[in-house]
This record gives C-alpha cells, structure tokens and sequence, in this order.
C-alpha cells in the first residue's frame, strides 16, 4: 500500500483532465477540510523526480544490509 501510494503521489506522468462539467456531475462540491494557511506553512515530506527512485531504493536496501543485527 505504501509503495503503490509513492508510484501514485510523487511520480509524474500524462494524464487527460476532464471538463469542468465532467468533474462537477462525478465528484460532489469540494469543501477542503484543512486549507493551507501561508501563515502557519507545514511540510509534506519531499517529492522526488523518477530517475531517483531506484537509486533511494538501492541505498535503503544498502542501509539496511549495514545495519546492525
């Protein structure tokens, strides 16, 4: 589940947007339960880019071979 949501969250791709009127008929009115508030900044966690993936793969499997018993 962790893994699917990274592939889904930070990795870019080509998507088709729908109209507006699509969007409105499928989804019910947005009502944001947690606006941002530039006053009060949090952070997420970082996005990373595709080509960096593999490379933090093999470098948390690296550690984790490091690590000690």
């Amino acid at each position: 589940m962790c893994q699917d949501g990274y592939f889904v969250s930070h990795i870019p791709g080509m998507v088709k947007i729908p109209d507006q009127a699509q969007v409105d008929e499928f989804l019910p009115p947005y009502n944001l339960p947690h606006p941002l508030d530039p006053t009060r900044p949090v952070s997420h966690g970082p996005q990373i880019r595709p080509d960096q993936g593999t490379v933090m793969d093999m470098q948390r499997a690296q550690a984790m071979l490091d690590a000690p018993a």
